[in-house]
């Protein structure tokens, strides 16, 4: 990390001015920089932003690490503090754009700005939203399809593809290669692909630490660890409902539904091998630590705040959010506590499960859309579509009976660090689509889980940015952005 000359002495040592200046706003430090040359000089050491980073209270990405720049640092906390000040507090505003052309049904938005797809002539491709710059990453088979998804640690930021081949009905996927590409900061592009041949392995279940996965099949159960580059399967589930899994920064949580009224969570490690490093074709199976039995639970399950040792108890607390219908007609969304104690090897230890009431929306919403930090602070919202009436109720009646769709969002930001999990929800806002979004309606708004439904979106908490494709039934799809305030 560089370090900057101060034009004139401070009045005390660089580390106790950062330390005093770290627990402000980022906005607070940008505007030191008009009172002196000194101020100017202390608001830009990267000492200050790294410990400003590490003390917000924002949504932001992993870090601070040695190559992140002190720009990027500044950048992310000041647009993520001007968002969190209007996001449940002023109507929302949202500014809309769609790409260029049409891409396949499948994609994938890695970072929040590289979108990755296969186009007609079989290339792997990659599109840069800030640039327009597009890639061929790779030559893929007529029938291969991938998943994509991104890692972040100290040593940089990674892409990892596994391409796989499709089967024909009721034939499992066969994974044919793993591509690893490295982001490279200054230029913001994707390096050559490093290529590991991978044959024969069925089913697939792609993830990356500290995020949940980003597809998986209904009958695979495989996951991919991309620090030790092995795989590893999940134990079979006697439910007729495929498991929703969890990656967190220790433990696999898989929520598997039993019957409509009861739910198993279970909890997986990667067990210790004992062999120097597994080979990338080999397969082991997880190692069960803990379970437990909760009621119904409705999807999206969404991580808000990763795995916190306590030192005292020797117990690993993580937290979710998610939603459950009431008696009174609404989706009640609740922060879910697991806590698992320190087990042994062999032994399956059972958790303990709690919830917090955070806020009720209307029945008939759109599941949560959430991000944010590890560390629990969270930025997201809810939508629902009202259809219209049309022509069948006179003008007259406009205010109980909409005459065309409309779509209604309700902004809410979560802080799930303390003991306690607070929530605050926003007032809901009706949405007017701009007309340069060509045929994009209300009904084509409405957003759906899980995966296969007829909308795939990406909601990125830093920047407000909510970014999906609209399927109308045709091969090829249009992908729109919003940038949410």
């Amino acid at each position: 990390m560089p370090t900057i000359s101060y034009s004139q002495p401070l009045p005390f040592p660089v580390e106790v001015v950062c330390k005093i200046l770290s627990f402000t706003s980022a906005r607070d430090i940008v505007h030191l920089r008009t009172v002196s040359k000194q101020f100017c000089d202390i608001a830009h050491d990267p000492q200050l932003w790294r410990a400003l980073y590490v003390n917000s209270c924002v949504p932001r990405p992993l870090g601070p690490f040695r190559w992140q720049s002190t720009e990027f640092l500044e950048h992310t906390l000041v647009q993520s503090e001007q968002l969190s000040r209007k996001w449940t507090s002023e109507p929302l505003k949202f500014a809309a754009r769609a790409l260029p052309g049409l891409y396949p049904a499948h994609w994938d938005l890695l970072f929040e700005r590289w979108l990755i797809w296969t186009d007609d002539t079989t290339d792997l491709c990659s599109h840069d939203l800030e640039t327009g710059d597009e890639q061929v990453l790779w030559q893929v088979e007529e029938s291969s399809s991938f998943v994509a998804y991104p890692t972040t640690s100290a040593d940089g930021r990674m892409v990892h593809i596994i391409l796989y081949r499709m089967g024909g009905a009721g034939i499992l996927p066969t994974v044919t290669n793993l591509l690893e590409y490295r982001v490279h900061e200054d230029s913001c592009s994707l390096s050559n692909a490093v290529s590991h041949n991978i044959p024969g392995l069925e089913g697939c279940l792609g993830t990356h630490d500290q995020a949940p996965y980003r597809l998986y099949f209904d009958k695979g159960n495989l996951m991919f660890d991309s620090k030790t580059g092995s795989f590893h399967k999940l134990p079979p589930f006697h439910s007729a409902w495929g498991p929703n899994v969890i990656l967190t920064k220790t433990h696999l949580i898989a929520f598997c539904l039993l019957s409509p009224n009861m739910t198993l969570v279970r909890a997986f490690i990667v067990a210790e091998s004992l062999s120097p490093a597994p080979a990338r074709a080999t397969v082991d199976e997880l190692c069960l630590t803990h379970e437990a039995h909760m009621g119904e639970l409705l999807l999206p399950i969404l991580l808000i705040r990763d795995s916190v040792f306590d030192t005292i108890t020797r117990s690993t607390n993580l937290r979710f959010l998610i939603g459950s219908y009431n008696n009174t007609g609404q989706t009640d969304y609740r922060c879910l506590d697991l806590t698992l104690p320190e087990s042994t090897a062999g032994e399956v230890m059972p958790m303990s499960i709690h919830s917090q009431d955070l806020f009720a929306v209307d029945r008939d919403s759109n599941p949560a859309l959430a991000g944010g930090s590890v560390d629990g602070h969270i930025r997201g919202f809810v939508s629902i579509l009202d259809r219209g009436h049309h022509d069948l109720y006179p003008p007259e009646n406009d205010d109980l009976y909409p005459p065309e769709d409309v779509v209604t969002i309700q902004k809410f930001t979560i802080d799930a660090s303390q003991e306690r999990c607070t929530a605050v929800l926003g007032e809901p806002t009706q949405v007017t689509f701009p007309e340069n979004l060509g045929d994009f309606s209300a009904e084509s708004s409405e957003f759906h889980f899980p995966l296969g439904c007829p909308m795939y979106g990406e909601f990125d908490a830093v920047r407000g940015r909510l970014c999906y494709d609209i399927d109308d039934g045709s091969r090829l799809n249009r992908i729109v952005f919003f940038d949410l305030e």
